[in-house]
């Protein structure tokens, strides 16, 4: 009996049945015009491309280690804080540079305040003191502004740029007192009292402004070496001396009303 069709009649095997029976009814797999040469050329195609980004992944992989050696041999140097420091101290702000600050960098005023006295000197940190302003056209003769402006006082440190002093270093505000006046020509600032020391800022100093709210045409007043020191305390050696003299005093008159009743 034939093994490649049932039908056949020769037992044998000399039939062509196995011939005639291979691949019946299936499309051939060459039948889209892809033939065994393009099958080579393309498989040779992706293995070269494999091989080139295999080569390409082995060059970034050794440049990569030679970086990392460079940097594990070479560190970079650490910053010398003074080279820090010294940059910090030259960025400092003028008198000028804070007028520009506050009013831009090309103000144009037809008004001026100008201190009537001079600062008390020196000033101590939550003693109280005055400044007395006037207000003068360009020619520095009096004036008086056809209505109220309001005049708030300010200090600012000479960083670059320049800071608004509000608090202190226990978190108090900074100034208290009259800080805030309302006038057309005379400003007087009563009482005002600064509830911090100078040297805890850049060179010990700062800036007391004054400045005229929703007024451009006044030129702000800024006080520049503006210095606020410690409360300055009685010694021992004093407060005896001024016990002694009240008790010289006290006895002084004693001795006067005995000699009276005499």
């Amino acid at each position: 009996m034939c093994i490649d069709n049932p039908l056949c009649p020769v037992v044998d095997g000399s039939c062509s049945c196995g011939k005639s029976n291979i691949q019946v009814d299936l499309p051939s797999p060459l039948s889209m015009g892809f033939y065994p040469q393009d099958n080579a050329n393309f498989m040779h195609s992706m293995f070269r491309m494999m091989m080139e980004q295999n080569e390409a992944i082995k060059s970034v992989f050794e440049q990569t280690r030679q970086v990392l050696d460079k940097l594990t041999k070479n560190p970079a140097p650490a910053c010398k804080p003074q080279t820090v420091q010294e940059d910090s101290d030259r960025s400092e702000t003028s008198k000028t540079g804070l007028l520009s600050y506050l009013c831009g960098p090309k103000p144009s005023f037809t008004h001026f305040l100008s201190l009537t006295e001079d600062l008390p000197t020196p000033l101590y940190k939550e003693r109280p003191f005055s400044i007395s302003l006037k207000i003068s056209d360009s020619s520095g003769n009096p004036v008086t502004l056809p209505k109220p402006i309001v005049f708030k006082a300010f200090l600012y440190t000479s960083e670059s740029p320049p800071k608004l002093v509000t608090t202190n270093t226990s978190g108090d505000k900074s100034m208290r007192g009259t800080l805030e006046v309302e006038s057309v020509s005379n400003v007087l600032f009563r009482k005002i009292i600064i509830k911090e020391v100078t040297s805890h800022f850049r060179n010990g100093v700062l800036y007391f402004v004054v400045v005229p709210q929703n007024a451009e045409f006044i030129k702000p007043l800024i006080v520049e070496d503006f210095v606020v020191k410690a409360r300055k305390l009685i010694s021992k050696k004093m407060m005896k001396k001024v016990k002694s003299n009240e008790e010289q005093e006290s006895q002084e008159n004693c001795d006067g009303e005995e000699m009276e009743k005499e």
